[in-house]
């Protein structure tokens, strides 16, 4: 019996559209844009290309998005903008241990379990990436820019405050480095995943993965053991964000 052949991000996109108005036929031809230049990146993907999967002709694509470029940047502009309720919660909590544990924590518990993003749209944002990076980087720079230094900001006031309040060895590493690496810690998981076949066996689970490197962020941040012990317990964390998610 012939295998059946598994759809590519691409194929999926693949549908016939009704009759839209203007806003909701731009909707489409972004969504069916965003894996194309995911898969292809942006030199590789044609206009003809990007009609076809949204269902439109290419003249009513010039119509939308005169150019590739400027379709390009309304893409990254949707990307780069939308953000989680639970971050927004985080960014106005008090600048402490307390908040950055549990903020690194949602990042790697989406990262591993897949919590808050689904797993097609991070996957598709992760080739975004990965594509700018062998391209001009533009697409990456304005996510660095616009969707993680404030995240990144909050994450050294909270460093700082954290080295003053004794829970971070004071000169073990500086702040800015420390949370980068943190956060870098969490995109390479995320380039690891993209093959179908696992690049490599840590020999754990989805849960151990992530306590795992969790503990690997903290330590390498300068967290002091006893606050590790006390305030990373994966269970706890979890439970946190579950209390957090039902209060938004």
């Amino acid at each position: 019996m012939a295998k059946t052949k598994k759809k590519s991000i691409i194929d999926k996109c693949l549908a016939k559209c009704p009759r839209v108005s203007a806003e909701e036929r731009k909707k489409m031809i972004i969504e069916a844009a965003a894996p194309l230049f995911a898969e292809q990146g942006f030199a590789g993907t044609t206009t003809k290309q990007i009609a076809k999967t949204a269902g439109v002709s290419e003249g009513l694509l010039y119509k939308y998005f005169p150019s590739k470029e400027i379709l390009y940047q309304k893409i990254q502009l949707c990307v780069t903008t939308s953000k989680h309720a639970l971050i927004e919660r985080f960014m106005s909590m008090p600048d402490n241990a307390d908040t950055l544990i549990p903020f690194i924590y949602f990042f790697y518990e989406n990262l591993f379990l897949h919590k808050y993003v689904e797993p097609d749209k991070q996957e598709m944002v992760t080739r975004l990436m990965i594509s700018s990076l062998l391209e001009d980087g533009q697409y990456i720079k304005g996510f660095l820019e616009e969707r993680v230094k404030v995240v990144m900001e909050k994450f050294t006031r909270c460093f700082n405050n954290a080295v003053q309040e004794g829970d971070i060895i004071e000169g073990f590493i500086p702040p800015n480095p420390a949370v980068w690496f943190g956060y870098l810690i969490s995109m390479s998981f995320s380039f690891l995943e993209l093959p179908k076949e696992k690049m490599i066996d840590f020999n754990g689970t989805p849960e151990e993965m992530l306590g795992y490197s969790l503990r690997f962020a903290l330590r390498g941040m300068g967290f002091k053991d006893e606050v590790i012990k006390t305030k990373a317990d994966p269970k706890k964390l979890a439970a946190k964000l579950e209390e957090m998610k039902k209060t938004e």
